[in-house]
């Protein structure tokens, strides 16, 4: 306080002290000290600095599968930020925005702890700790090479679902082994059997992508006539793009309790799958069929008996009809002499003859073709039906894609299940000759 400001406020105690003069003093004590504290003001100390603290990008159960761009934002100037993943220094950054390209890929899937730690110039710190999950993305399945999605596959068969973990990620780490197999890392294809958006059929797709094969979803022919989930299909879809899809399995053949399918029906059924999945992913491929050979009229016992093509006739004309809403389409054949020379005999492509017969009309081929067709032809369930010899018959099942007509062979089915011709033990998680010669084909594929 000046010496001024101090006379004035003796010489007003002392008036105001003098009774005798206090309604006086009173009003010229006021006026004073306002005057004095106008020119001389107490002096308020500015407030503390604040603490100095820092948040992150990141939160606490954040589940991160994409790269992203993880920022630190102090609440002052600081000198740098530092970044950690698990204690590990990944960066120092000194100029604002603080930020470290994050990709969950340089990361093992699982939970980590962030950290970010800011430094000002007075050398306080600062830090923020949070736990996440990453996940590696999942890449896209390589492009088609020959027009088709795959060119060789693997049909596990449904009992996937019933596998324990060991025994799934055994299976899929030898299908992975075959298409490594293979020069130029071309697709390989994991044909899986159930409906969208099934648990089990989840957990096969995934373990597919996240081995780089490329999912082919077959509907299960079990059930028999049924409806499509569009919305679960749409989801599905969206969520696992660049799969292939096929209609129900084996529409035309009656087995139990399933009947067969009124052609019209399952070709509607076909349409509608792929118009549903294209509209979804555009990325996807549809296939039509997963078609057997037609059931056998009563009476009938042996294929040579009566030429079986016209009971499978209505699904390609019905097809043809609908305006071929496919990518490609699917048939069965396996490796019975008999049954395969018939199988090809009927799309026109077996020529030792006699089996397909005279005065049956075109073949499948020939129909296709007329009607504009110029997609691919996939054989997606092919196996040895024994055991014997099986390395032999599983190789020239092979060869009918690499030298032959086909545009595609999917080998049926892996383990010694009770679901088809097995080609590894599912007790002792070993392989057999079958799978040896289905890899040593591969390489010269």
């Amino acid at each position: 306080m000046s010496d001024l400001s101090k006379a004035v406020q003796d010489a007003n105690a002392t008036l105001q002290a003098d009774a005798s003069a206090a309604a006086a003093t009173k009003k010229f004590g006021a006026a004073a000290t306002a005057w004095v504290l106008a020119q001389d003001p107490v002096i308020v100390p500015p407030p503390p600095p604040p603490v100095l603290a820092v948040t992150q990008s990141i939160k606490d159960g954040d589940l991160i599968t994409t790269p992203v761009d993880w920022t630190a934002t102090p609440n002052a100037a600081v000198t740098e930020v530092d970044f950690y993943i698990d204690a590990a220094l990944k960066q120092i950054d000194v100029t604002a925005p603080y930020t470290y390209q994050l990709d969950p890929a340089s990361l093992a899937d699982g939970s980590h702890t962030f950290t970010v730690r800011a430094l000002d110039s007075s050398g306080k710190t600062a830090t923020s700790d949070v736990t996440a999950t990453t996940k590696k993305p999942v890449p896209p399945p390589p492009p088609p090479s020959s027009g088709v999605p795959f060119e060789y596959a693997v049909c596990p068969g449904a009992n996937t679902r019933s596998w324990t973990l060991a025994e799934h990620t055994w299976a899929f780490d030898r299908l992975k082994e075959l298409k490594d197999a293979r020069p130029g890392g071309k697709p390989f294809g994991v044909r899986v059997e159930g409906f969208a958006n099934n648990a089990g059929v989840n957990r096969d797709v995934e373990a597919a992508r996240s081995r780089s094969l490329t999912p082919h979803l077959c509907w299960d022919g079990s059930a028999g006539v049924h409806t499509l989930d569009t919305a679960g299909l749409t989801a599905f879809a969206k969520k696992y793009p660049g799969c292939v899809y096929s209609g129900p399995n084996e529409p035309d053949l009656d087995r139990g309790t399933k009947k067969a399918w009124p052609a019209a029906q399952y070709v509607a059924f076909c349409k509608q799958l792929y118009d549903t999945v294209k509209a979804a992913d555009p990325t996807a491929v549809v296939l039509y069929g997963e078609l057997w050979k037609g059931q056998l009229p009563a009476g009938v016992t042996t294929w040579d008996q009566k030429d079986p093509a016209k009971y499978l006739r209505p699904f390609i004309t019905e097809f043809i009809a609908a305006g071929m809403p496919a990518d490609a389409i699917c048939h069965h054949s396996y490796d019975d002499p008999a049954d395969i020379k018939l199988w090809w005999n009927m799309w026109g492509w077996w020529y030792e003859g006699g089996i397909y017969g005279t005065g049956t009309g075109k073949t499948f081929s020939e129909m296709l073709k007329a009607a504009g067709w110029t997609k691919p032809i996939m054989d997606t369930e092919s196996g040895s039906q024994v055991n014997s010899g099986q390395a032999g018959k599983i190789t020239r099942l092979l060869d009918f894609t690499k030298t032959g007509p086909s545009d595609a062979t999917t080998i049926y089915s892996f383990y010694n299940n009770g679901d088809g011709y097995p080609i590894a033990d599912k007790a002792t998680l070993t392989v057999n000759a079958g799978y040896t010669a289905f890899k040593t084909f591969m390489a010269s594929a």
